[in-house]
């Protein structure tokens, strides 16, 4: 005769409804994850697009100290471009994420940054850029002494 503590040792293993109610409670952790992340990833772009744009101002306000002239950035439906006004081949142009535009009427045409890394012919001592997706909405402001704050 086996005694209980025998026959406990030999059944291993789970059964097929420890396994079911396991995989159900897996499949319900994760539709309630699945939005969270979709929505996060939404606003990594975003961040990333203005960070970018930030960057990308910085260093073309350095460029215009530098080289003593005149860059404009301008501002598209779909990204930005900027010239350098001193003949050299350092133009570009830089799309948005699929998914972000430019927000409100606040985008102005165009920045121009003028030999002393100053904005030129700026309606006011500041202004906000705003971009938007889905998810989330930045916020970028630049001053006429051509400072940059996120």
């Amino acid at each position: 005769m086996t005694s209980l503590l025998d026959r406990v040792n030999k059944e291993v293993g789970f059964t097929i409804t420890e396994l079911l109610v396991a995989c159900a409670i897996m499949f319900v952790m994760a539709s309630i994850a699945l939005p969270e992340l979709s929505s996060f990833r939404g606003q990594m772009q975003a961040s990333e697009d203005i960070r970018r744009l930030s960057g990308v101002l910085s260093e073309l306000r350095s460029e215009a100290i530098r080289l003593k002239a005149n860059v404009r950035v301008s501002f598209t439906d779909t990204g930005y471009s900027w010239d350098i006004f001193d003949d050299s081949s350092d133009d570009g142009n830089i799309t948005l994420s699929q998914n972000s535009v430019w927000g409100g009427a606040d985008v102005p045409d165009d920045i121009v940054f003028n030999g002393l890394g100053l904005i030129r012919s700026m309606a006011s001592d500041e202004t906000t850029i705003k971009l938007q997706n889905r998810e989330s909405e930045m916020q970028l402001t630049v001053n006429t002494n051509g400072y940059i704050e996120l």
